[in-house]
């Protein structure tokens, strides 16, 4: 099992708010979608970090919140 943090980063002077998927493994940022719900995009984006960035074969998410990040996902993965 692996677990995947989602942070929500604020504001700069030069970007805008932005979530961030780390895990041991690697890490990805994507600027906010406000079309999607927060916790929607938090969930789509560990699924880019684990299926395309990588490359693992995703079968199982779990979402809730953790100490010090927005939503916390567990997965349940193979290799591929």
């Amino acid at each position: 099992m692996q677990s995947i943090q989602i942070k929500y980063l604020p504001a700069t002077n030069t970007k805008g708010f932005r979530l961030k998927a780390t895990c041991e493994a690697g890490s990805l940022i994507e600027s906010r979608i406000y079309d999607l719900e927060i916790s929607q995009q938090a969930l789509n984006l560990a699924f880019k970090l684990a299926n395309q960035k990588l490359d693992w074969k995703v079968k199982k998410f779990s979402q809730g919140h953790f100490n010090g990040c927005d939503y916390f996902n567990i997965v349940e993965f193979v290799k591929k």
